[in-house]
């Protein structure tokens, strides 16, 4: 038992070290970052499993529960590039492999993010509550969940190309690189969307002396070449990777990598938030077309932390208008929306030191908060369960509790019952349920779990095959419209040679099939 008098020289002791912590601005950042998504986490990963969870979340977290049976993505299963698989999969080893454990990791993936969105603000805002609000803003646009990977990326890589730009020196040029190619291991859209951002750097802050842009650019590339060894790896350990890798990409740039949707112009009219997204489609290339042709203006004498972090967020930011625009609805534009953020915010701090400004600062963040509030945050399901809880009920997901809403509730049950009657047996589920894999904790018998696109004659072909080799005799179509469109070889096959079971909780549309022999 210590005295009053020890436990005081104890006090004394730490107190140095406090002091330096509450001074180092990374510390203190990590710590607000930290500390917020912590908050939110601990409410948010036990509250839904909806439509897009049970689909697209779905898709994660079974990858990462085959990435801890021993498989690898790309390789084994159809998955998005591998880093963020192996992150989930990495918690999820000590957290275990349900739905709470992967959406930790994402928040944990998050927070990490966050830092260093906030550490590239710092260079505008000193204060702790003006970082602190401006965290709760970017949190609130870091959805879907199963997407926070890709909403936090764009940080990041400002963070870098911040620090390029202010140091301007062969390894800030290497580390930018890296940074790049580390990210590009988490998804290889990022990869070319940094590709493009980072160049137009190296370009803009290059000497005017012959050859200094191409000395730049080769140290950039070292330095992605180095971000990217971890797929440079998997080439090398695993022989049929790199193929797999270069079939899964052709096969993206074949089909295009989403469903595309008619852009809501404002002018055009429609519902209040088409109208709102529709303006920021806008105003967001209208805002980086403006900064780049000021900064190109003074592109011999720019200088300071707000003419950097300009530069930084406007040319990372302006690629990731195609991720914007190629499915023009709200959940693209969020993950596309941290670089443009982080630039509005630069403005409004900007301004707001500015007394004769205060007015345009006033406006550009009361604008934020208003769009932040009825936008992004209106797509939580957080938030859906604060405004009406009494739609949610407390169902199992895999070997979690969680707060569902009655449709998922069904869903739910519906695998439950097909878990029952399949016993140890394969089972195939279509067109795009990979979560009900990962619920029953079965392995899917096929390479892609996600047969949302259209298949041609040869890989339907594929997909015959894999299902005799692994021994399916199950298959639960949720749709028979959408696999009849999708993979008609697919559907007559199931519709003509197994049998049809009669199982309780069905869609309209949906079938279970069992194959007879």
């Amino acid at each position: 038992m210590t005295t009053p008098i020890e436990r005081t020289e104890r006090a004394v002791r730490h107190r140095p070290q406090l002091a330096e912590f509450a001074t180092d601005p990374v510390a203190v950042t990590a710590a607000t970052s930290f500390a917020l998504c912590a908050v939110v986490a601990i409410f948010d990963v036990r509250i839904g499993f909806n439509t897009l969870s049970i689909k697209d979340e779905g898709y994660l977290w079974y990858g990462a529960q085959r990435v801890l049976a021993g498989e690898w993505p790309v390789l084994d299963f159809r998955s998005y590039d591998p880093g963020r698989y192996l992150w989930s999969a990495a918690w999820q080893r000590f957290l275990g492999d349900g739905i709470v454990a992967l959406r930790t990791a994402a928040w944990i993936f998050g927070a990490v993010g966050l830092t260093a969105g906030l550490l590239a603000l710092r260079r505008v805002i000193r204060t702790i509550p003006g970082l602190v609000a401006a965290a709760v803003v970017l949190i609130t646009w870091m959805v879907p969940r199963h997407k926070r990977f890709d909403c936090v990326l764009p940080m990041a890589a400002v963070l870098g190309a911040v620090r390029l730009i202010e140091r301007r020196d062969p390894a800030s040029h290497i580390v930018a690189g890296i940074v790049a190619g580390l990210i590009a291991f988490f998804g290889r859209n990022h990869g070319l969307y940094l590709a493009i951002g980072m160049t137009a750097i190296v370009w803009f802050i290059a000497p005017p002396e012959r050859g200094a842009f191409r000395r730049g650019f080769a140290q950039l590339t070292a330095g992605a070449l180095i971000g990217y060894l971890p797929m440079f790896l998997l080439w090398v350990v695993f022989p049929r990777y790199l193929p797999a890798f270069l079939a899964l990409n052709a096969d993206v740039v074949a089909r295009g990598t989403n469903a595309h949707l008619p852009i809501p112009w404002p002018w055009l009219g429609g519902n209040p938030k088409s109208v709102v997204l529709g303006t920021l489609l806008v105003v967001a290339p209208l805002t980086y077309g403006i900064t780049a042709v000021h900064l190109l203006r003074r592109r011999r004498s720019l200088h300071g932390p707000y003419d950097a972090l300009r530069l930084a967020t406007t040319a990372i930011g302006f690629p990731y208008l195609h991720h914007a625009f190629d499915r023009a609805e709200p959940l693209h534009f969020f993950q596309a929306s941290a670089p443009f953020l982080l630039l509005i915010i630069t403005y409004a701090v900007t301004a707001w030191h500015r007394r004769e400004r205060r007015v345009v600062a006033i406006a550009v963040l009361g604008a934020l908060v208003a769009v932040t509030l009825f936008l992004p945050l209106t797509r939580w399901e957080l938030y859906r369960y604060v405004v009406s809880p009494e739609s949610f009920r407390t169902a199992t997901v895999g070997t979690d509790e969680l707060m569902v809403n009655d449709r998922a509730v069904k869903t739910l049950r519906l695998f439950e019952r097909v878990e029952e009657i399949a016993g140890g047996d394969a089972v195939l589920v279509t067109t795009n349920y990979p979560s009900a894999y990962a619920i029953m904790q079965k392995r899917a018998p096929v390479y892609d779990t996600y047969m949302f696109w259209k298949r041609t004659k040869r890989q339907q072909a594929e997909i015959l095959r894999q299902l005799e080799s692994n021994g399916a005799r199950w298959a639960l179509v949720m749709s028979e419209r959408k696999l009849r469109r999708t993979n008609r070889l697919l559907y007559q096959h199931l519709n003509n040679n197994w049998e049809r079971v009669a199982i309780e909780g069905l869609p309209v549309r949906g079938a279970l099939f069992q194959d007879p022999s």
